[in-house]
Order: C-alpha cells, then sequence, then structure tokens
C-alpha cells in the first residue's frame, strides 16, 4: 500500500472513530445529562453525576414525605384523643360535629366517629357492643398507625372483638 493509501485510511479510520467518540448530551425532564463519548458508550460528566444523585435525594425525599403522611395523621389524631380530649387507654371518644373533629387532620365531616386508642402493650382488648336495636348497622374498623385496615366489619346486632398483640 503505498503511503497517499495509508494516510487516506489512517484519516477516514480518526474521523470515524473521532465522531463515534464525541460527547454526547442527552435532553432529559431535569436537564442536559452530559457523557464523555455517547450515552451508550460513554460515562457521565462529573457535573451529571451530581444532577442525577440530586435527583436521586429529592425523590427520596418526596417518597419519604408521602409514606409519612398516614403515620402523622394518626399520631395527630392520638395527640388530640389523650392531651386535648382527656381520653386514656382503650377510652372510647364520641365525634360528631365539625368542631368536634378539628384537632384531626383526615376526618370526614358528615361521619361520626366512636375512637378509642388502644396500647396492646398493656395486654389484649376486648370490645363488646349491645345491640343497638332494630336493624342499626354498626361499621366497626380496626386500624394500625399506618391507617392500614387490620380487618373492617359490618354487622348488624351485638359485636364482641378482640385484638391481641403481635408475638
Amino acid at each position: 500500500m503505498t503511503t497517499k493509501a495509508t494516510l487516506i485510511v489512517a484519516t477516514i479510520a480518526m474521523l470515524v472513530t473521532g465522531s463515534a467518540l464525541q460527547a454526547e448530551t442527552v435532553d432529559t425532564r431535569i436537564g442536559k445529562l452530559e457523557f464523555t463519548h455517547s450515552f451508550a458508550d460513554g460515562y457521565p460528566t462529573d457535573a451529571t453525576v451530581e444532577k442525577l444523585f440530586n435527583e436521586m435525594d429529592f425523590q427520596r425525599a418526596a417518597q419519604a414525605y408521602i409514606w409519612s403522611i398516614p403515620l402523622v395523621s394518626m399520631a395527630q389524631w392520638q395527640y388530640f384523643h389523650e392531651q386535648e380530649l382527656g381520653a386514656k387507654n382503650g377510652q372510647a371518644v364520641f365525634l360528631e360535629s365539625y368542631k368536634d373533629k378539628l384537632g384531626g387532620l383526615t376526618y370526614n365531616p358528615t361521619t361520626p366517629y366512636v375512637l378509642p386508642f388502644m396500647d396492646l402493650a398493656e395486654g389484649p382488648w376486648v370490645v363488646v357492643m349491645p345491640e343497638a336495636g332494630g336493624r342499626t348497622r354498626i361499621q366497626l374498623a380496626q386500624d394500625r398507625s399506618w391507617q392500614g385496615m387490620v380487618c373492617p366489619v359490618l354487622m348488624i346486632g351485638r359485636i364482641r372483638w378482640q385484638t391481641i398483640p403481635d408475638g
């Protein structure tokens, strides 16, 4: 191969290789992300790495906030129940009016509530509700602190319900 042909082949190879290894910028919803070569073959630049870690931190903070809402709401209910209304462990409080429900975060303003907070560290609890007469329907729901329902019960008549601590 002649020197001229070798130079032409080398020049073409450098042009092809150079264009394939050029830095690439990808537009995303969090801004431009830059890579040392192509997106598939390169590495993120330091600025891109920092931007991605900041985005992950933001996402984790948003998830922590969202996941804490039920627990914070239930803690506020319990605080209001015990501190403002003076209820003791297992003592039910009847909340009927809009004003009665101002201390809770997620109360339905048109639903009457009979709420006890039970600390099962003191042992199991038994709830006995006498028959209300007629065909009165009573809905009993037991929630955990994360507002996940343990089990709903819809009964007509007398109710006897036992709650036992884990373990």
